[in-house]
């Protein structure tokens, strides 16, 4: 019975369009970063990336020297050659990491580390090129953000978004693009809805697995 299920669920993928390729890794993926229709990145545990050049017919595998114990759970690529990953795991074990590339994965620059007890990277997303922001689990009840404006570069400032929203215990959040015309909204799940707020809310009830809060100043504060 197990092999006609896994029969019929590859017919099913090959039928529907999709091709399955060898990865050429055992490790899991978490991040994907879509470039554009040629070029892809992605990224999971043990320090492996993947990068495909021509919309995926032929795949890179590579991992990030020293990185071997991290996982790269989230990624954002602006072209074949800059990328940034962040490492997800406790700060304080030396997990919480963000690099950078520009010669397409050869080599990756640690740009910003900590070993502050409780911060645990998740996400990482980019307005622009230059305009970004790294969102961790919540630390003392807080949440913990990073903000950089030169693309990841060397600026990187932590804690400044720590004052609001309150958050309960830990999870695992996204960032995503925000409904309506402001190229700078981002939204992030977790706490509490305020469209068009140019703060981070603090919710009267928290609910830290069922809501939103969004931003529409790139996360600085008021």
């Amino acid at each position: 019975m197990n092999r006609l299920i896994v029969a019929g669920l590859s017919l099913a993928i090959l039928s529907g369009g999709w091709i399955i390729q060898p990865s050429g890794t055992s490790a899991s993926f978490r991040g994907l970063s879509v470039v554009d229709a040629q070029t892809v990145w992605v990224s999971g545990s043990r320090g492996t990336f993947l990068r495909t050049t021509n919309g995926g017919t032929t795949w890179k595998l590579d991992s990030i020297a020293g990185a071997e114990s991290l996982d790269l759970r989230d990624l954002q690529a602006f072209d074949a050659s800059i990328a940034v990953a962040i490492s997800a795991g406790p700060a304080e074990k030396g997990q919480a990491k963000v690099f950078r590339t520009t010669d397409g994965g050869a080599t990756w620059t640690t740009v910003f580390t900590t070993d502050q007890k409780g911060v645990f990277f998740d996400a990482v997303s980019f307005w622009d090129a230059r305009h970004g922001i790294v969102l961790s689990d919540p630390v003392d009840g807080k949440l913990f953000l990073l903000v950089t404006d030169d693309g990841g570069a060397d600026r990187l400032t932590p804690g400044l978004r720590r004052a609001e929203p309150r958050s309960r215990g830990s999870f695992a959040p996204r960032i995503a693009d925000g409904a309506g015309p402001s190229p700078r909204r981002r939204c992030i799940p977790g706490t509490a809805v305020r469209p068009g707020s140019s703060r981070w809310p603090s919710p009267t009830r928290p609910r830290a697995s069922s809501s939103v809060v969004t931003t529409t100043n790139r996360g600085r504060p008021p």
